[in-house]
């Protein structure tokens, strides 16, 4: 039996529905990933499944038995708003399965469908290889609803497997995740592994040095917001969001 304290990720946090809708067609690809998770029971990492795994991406599809006994995986909970916590037991009291925090009780297999985000704590380090088709048929369309009001946080990552800017236009480029067009005074909380901590952006298109990314007072720019396959993050848009994101056929 151990305990454990949950994460917190803001001292009022509130949580919204997120509801996606996606094109359907019929050329799919198939990928992966590897992502080396360092932990020893203690350390966070916000992450999301980047491909479609098995049938529901269940964490038995997506993680196998490969995590160490007593990792966790903490999910969103948008109804009760608050974090769902779920450890992992392969010689659990009902067998090899997931448990609640005194490792007594089973409870539901996380699921972690793509455009979701999660904590795993892992016990141990390990590499996550995440395999399986990419949500977004080629030359189709993803559209993630946001329906926020600046106070509802939502624990989301890229449906596709992209990588880059938050924004897509920095500096010239255009590799990014299309959060465009974002209302003023949306937020980005990145969760920054060696501080075990936030690192929040505010976006402001009327900003004190023109459209771009600042710190919570809105006086001093920051760097665009930047993630990983596979990362997780929060994202407060003040207003209701829609988030598309295409697959280009070429």
């Amino acid at each position: 039996m151990r305990t454990k304290t949950l994460l917190i990720a803001a001292a009022a946090l509130a949580v919204g529905i997120i509801s996606s809708e996606a094109q359907v067609y019929s050329q799919n690809i198939v990928g992966y990933a590897n992502v080396v998770t360092p932990g020893n029971g203690a350390t966070y990492f916000a992450m999301s499944v980047p491909f479609n795994v098995g049938l529901s991406n269940g964490a038995n599809e997506v993680f196998g038995t490969s995590l160490p006994d007593d990792s966790l995986i903490e999910t969103w909970d948008q109804v009760n708003q608050q974090v769902d916590v779920a450890l992992w037991d392969s010689q659990g009291p009902n067998g090899a399965g997931w448990y609640d925090l005194t490792d007594t009780y089973t409870v539901p297999v996380p699921t972690l469908p793509t455009g979701q985000g999660f904590f795993l704590v892992p016990y141990g380090n390990i590499t996550n290889t995440f395999s399986g088709a990419v949500a977004v048929s080629v030359g189709g369309t993803n559209t993630t609803t946001l329906p926020g009001n600046g106070a509802t946080y939502f624990l989301v990552g890229s449906t596709i497997p992209f990588t880059g800017y938050v924004t897509n236009v920095v500096t010239g480029t255009s590799v990014g995740i299309n959060l465009n067009n974002l209302p003023d005074d949306s937020l980005i909380e990145q969760w920054d592994v060696p501080s075990q901590s936030f690192i929040v952006s505010l976006y402001d298109s009327q900003g004190p040095n023109g459209p771009g990314w600042y710190d919570l007072t809105d006086t001093y720019s920051v760097p665009c917001p930047s993630i990983n396959v596979a990362d997780g993050f929060f994202s407060v848009p003040y207003g209701t969001y829609n988030w598309v994101q295409a697959l280009p056929s070429n």
